[in-house]
């Protein structure tokens, strides 16, 4: 059945990219999210400028839409582009606000200002929410947030420098799902960022700095140490180059987590060299750890090749990073510090009508934990039927089982997306009916949220089945303006009193029924 399903897909599979978002409450407040064929658990990761460590903050779609939107993986190479100003002064302003079942209430709203030299975003996030069995209340505080974000950037030229500095302020408070009376997490993190690129003579410069802070404290039944987990990373990177094909890179990083029994510090630098010919990118470098006698590991790379013919593009890439070992894990090996080696093929093609890609991605990851490659397949297409409709899928497969995904099986995603101008094409309706596969994945793979690491099921009444999921999205477009409706779980919210058609997604969270939203967007540009 599994090799069937997988076929099926494979003839009409349509899709959004190498990553996943699986959400254990349907609103992305706990969840874990599968980027480049990897569960980011444990892996850094930035959202524009600003360091985020992964340790207990590895699911971006928490922090609001803003921050998921801008992420992408800490390799020790990269870092996003500097703002671009423009030439015309403007102002523009968005807010989007939901609610929907078990009291979910959500509210984004954005601020840009931009000027000849100079921008301001400013982003400010909140979500409240009970759960469905009401697992996230509090101390019968019914109103709290449940998830606070505020975010500020701004940049500035002046006269031959680029400055760019960014600071988030990042609260949770929530309860969890417990025996007799719901835990609670509490979590702040605080993290800040600054860049300046110079000239100096016939040279460039481009110096980052980030620092991120992370409180955190859990009480549930499953975990004996409610002491504060206190995380405090730090980046330097310096860019000295004279050309863009070629450029000499340093980074500096610091890692410490400590609470009330020990302290756990790390400290690496990664030197290297950046060259591009064409379509040829290489990164060659060498990473010094502070408390390592045998540095055999310490040659890293980044290579990547990227060829775009007419309607084609062909993707090439292998690359080696380094990541402190998590803590919680520390006791069972005696291990300090964990090297991934990523390598990637992908194939792109998109006409009119057609947009097809598909990417094999292996993992190997040097831990002592892992015995085999984590080995992802990933294929994608989007087929327009008609003008006014397209159809859509995706398929999302781990060809092993190792825990360090997402235990193996596939992810299938197919669609449908009508759409609509109407009252002289002054309003523009779109909607989307999609249905959610999960086949053939270890039934006792599951994924910690209290430690945040993934483990093994040890009870049977916990042990998880292959399930799907039928959903439907809508929304109206008029002028600046949308109003949309989505609800997932749709034979649940059908047929409320089946017991079969709740989805079972973690061990700790509830099984899940239906969730309907229903919200407003607003853009104003000035």
């Amino acid at each position: 059945m599994r090799k069937n399903l997988f076929y099926f897909f494979f003839i009409f599979a349509i899709g959004k990219g190498d990553s996943q978002n699986i959400s254990f409450d349907l609103v992305g407040h706990n969840g874990i999210f599968i980027n480049r064929g990897i569960n980011v658990w444990n892996r850094s990761w930035f959202s524009g400028i600003l360091l985020f460590d992964g340790t207990y903050a590895s699911y971006p779609i928490r922090f609001g839409e803003e921050v998921n939107k801008s992420f992408f993986l800490n390799d020790s190479y990269n870092l996003s582009d500097f703002n671009s100003f423009k030439d015309s002064t403007f102002t523009k302003s968005y807010f989007n606000h939901a609610r929907g079942d078990y009291n979910y209430n959500k509210l984004d709203f954005g601020f840009v200002n931009n000027s000849k030299d100079q921008n301001w975003k400013i982003n400010l996030f909140k979500k409240n929410f009970y759960g469905n069995t009401g697992h996230y209340i509090i101390n019968n505080q019914l109103n709290s947030p449940i998830q606070q974000s505020f975010i500020i950037n701004h940049s500035k030229k002046i006269d031959n420098q680029n400055l760019e500095f960014a600071v988030g302020r990042f609260l949770t408070k929530s309860g969890l799902p417990d025996i007799n009376q719901n835990g609670k997490e509490l979590n702040e993190i605080l993290s800040s960022a600054f860049r300046i690129k110079s000239n100096f003579n016939n040279f460039k410069t481009v110096l980052y700095f980030s620092q991120f802070f992370q409180n955190r404290r859990i009480f549930h039944s499953t975990f004996s140490d409610s002491s504060y987990q206190k995380i405090n990373r730090s980046l330097l990177k310096l860019k000295i180059y004279k050309s863009e094909n070629i450029s000499l890179n340093f980074d500096n990083n610091f890692y410490l987590h400590s609470n009330d029994q020990k302290n756990y510090l790390k400290k690496w630098s990664n030197l290297y060299i950046n060259s591009n010919y064409k379509d040829l990118n290489f990164f060659l470098g060498y990473q010094f750890f502070e408390t390592r006698k045998n540095n055999k590991d310490g040659i890293n790379w980044n290579i990547s090749y990227q060829n775009n013919p007419t309607n084609l593009k062909l993707f090439i890439q292998s690359r080696k990073y380094a990541e402190p070992f998590h803590p919680n894990l520390l006791n069972e090996k005696n291990i300090d510090f964990q090297f991934f080696v990523d390598n990637k093929i992908s194939l792109q093609y998109d006409n009119d009508r057609l947009t097809f890609s598909t990417s094999a991605i292996s993992t190997i990851i040097e831990n002592n934990l892992v015995n085999s490659p984590v080995n992802f397949l990933n294929f994608n297409l989007k087929y327009k039927i008609f003008p006014s409709l397209s159809a859509y899928s995706k398929i999302t497969s781990q060809i092993d089982t190792s825990f360090f995904g997402i235990g193996g099986g596939e992810i299938y995603e197919i669609g449908l997306k009508p759409k609509f101008l109407l009252f002289n094409k002054k309003m523009k309706f779109e909607c989307i009916i999609y249905a959610g596969i999960y086949n053939g994945f270890s039934s006792n793979y599951g994924y910690n949220v209290i430690s945040n690491i993934p483990n093994k099921i040890e009870l049977e009444e916990n042990i998880k089945n292959d399930y799907w999921l039928l959903n439907f999205e809508a929304d109206v477009n008029i002028s600046s303006a949308k109003l949309y409706y989505k609800i997932s779980n749709i034979l649940n919210a059908i047929n409320p009193n089946d017991a079969s058609l709740l989805v079972y997604r973690n061990y700790i969270y509830p099984r899940l029924g239906r969730m309907v939203e229903f919200g407003v967007e607003w853009h104003f540009n000035n």
